[in-house]
């Protein structure tokens, strides 16, 4: 069976001369929302195409994607350590073109996120070879929402200029969000059919793993929790523009106003965590570090997930792989209302609470009273997650078909 659609089949594929070849940056041997995003989009092509080539910036021999090679041919570019990547152009390029050189011309070119799209593109534009542009986030405004230093504002204007060409260069562009798709077409005066939605769906494992009952998730952690007790979880590192600070406080006006609630953290910055939780007054909480493949089954043990973000550009485009997997596992969001795309459609959905910005700065006591949420609600939510994998796998797949069909036509004609 398929690991991307099981409804699939081995011969509808096609064969594009030269096949896929996929630009990345660095970091796709990591578990993130990056290499998730990459692995993703690697599944959809090969299920649909050959066997994709994966270029990727490499500073050590540990970092050689073996993850990535049951879908994907990697090929490795030695890198300095530490080097910026967009001034990595000609060691790219030259990558590029001696694969050229022994394998002849792709169908296309794939770019993952701006830096390595911006590389890709020159690639594509000096070859005539069509070029897809796969853009995560708004990385100009990531830099300056997070460095307004004189050096943060030298890089955002250095990404700017990545983002101008770029999007120029791009015959499409893969986006994670309508809110982000409307902002390309409306400063980029690109046409809608130019820029194509493909949100983080939740993985295939999230949906399809065993579920765990509540009491034998509680006896593995050690912990007290009845049968009525409200837990919240927060998935996630202690950065701060994830507000992790600003999360943990929120809880704890619940749990001052709640006889029964219980917060469970699932994070690596365990210790970082230790002293939020401390200087917030939490009384009933849990904070632990497990593989990736592990969330689910500790997401069973929980009600209700936040993730709250600023109402900032950056997150208003925003595609949060933690929503999926909250829902995907029953847990419904507890977020703001700049969470991209999914604060307005959960909310009408009635699968999310929303939570005014403002009143994470705010101190008094919370009025509402939390309850479990009944079954069949969350039934409702894993439902939704799995609707969504499959509605937008769909239109990926679709989209992957009509790019590539245009891609092999155009090159016959070279």
């Amino acid at each position: 069976m398929s690991r991307f659609n099981p409804n699939s089949r081995s011969d509808a594929r096609v064969e594009p001369a030269g096949g896929i070849w996929m630009v990345a940056e660095r970091g796709i041997h990591k578990i993130d929302g990056y290499s998730t995003r990459v692995r993703l989009a690697l599944e959809a092509i090969s299920e649909v195409f050959p066997k994709p080539v994966l270029f990727y910036p490499s500073e050590t021999c540990d970092e050689d994607p073996s993850i990535l090679s049951d879908i994907a041919e990697p090929v490795p570019i030695p890198v300095a350590p530490g080097k910026p990547l967009p001034f990595l152009g000609r060691v790219f390029r030259h990558a590029l073109e001696s694969r050229l050189k022994t394998h002849g011309r792709p169908a296309l070119v794939y770019g993952q996120n701006l830096v390595a799209s911006d590389l890709a593109s020159r690639f594509s534009e000096s070859n005539s070879i069509p070029f897809v542009f796969d853009y995560h986030g708004v990385a100009v405004h990531e830099i300056f929402a997070s460095d307004k230093s004189p050096r943060g504002l030298a890089k955002a204007a250095i990404y700017l200029r990545l983002e101008r060409r770029t999007v120029k260069r791009a015959d499409k562009i893969v986006v994670v969000s309508n809110n982000f798709r409307r902002s390309i077409e409306k400063r980029y005066r690109r046409a809608p059919d130019d820029v194509h939605v493909f949100p983080m769906v939740p993985e295939a494992g999230l949906l399809q793993a065993p579920r765990k009952t509540r009491g034998e998730i509680a006896a593995e952690l050690g912990v007290d929790v009845g049968a009525g007790t409200v837990v919240f979880t927060y998935l996630g590192q202690a950065q701060t523009w994830q507000l992790a600070a600003e999360t943990v406080a929120y809880y704890a006006r619940i749990e001052a106003a709640s006889d029964d609630t219980f917060l469970l953290i699932i994070s690596n910055d365990r210790d970082r965590f230790s002293e939020i939780v401390r200087r917030a007054g939490v009384r009933r909480c849990k904070t632990i570090s497990v593989p990736h493949a592990d969330v689910p089954r500790y997401l069973d043990f929980c009600d209700f997930g936040f993730v709250f973000r600023r109402p900032i550009l950056v997150n208003t485009v925003a595609s949060p792989t933690k929503v999926m997997e909250y829902l995907s596992r029953g847990v419904l969001p507890v977020m703001t209302g700049s969470v991209g795309d999914f604060s307005e459609a959960l909310s009408i959905e009635d699968l999310a609470t929303i939570v005014p910005f403002d009143a994470l700065k705010r101190a008094e006591r919370s009025d509402r009273r939390w309850t479990r949420p009944p079954s069949k609600l969350k039934d409702r939510a894993r439902r939704y997650a799995s609707s969504f994998r499959d509605t937008h796998i769909a239109a990926y797949d679709a989209f992957l078909r009509e790019m590539v069909g245009s891609a092999v036509a155009r090159n016959a004609t070279l």
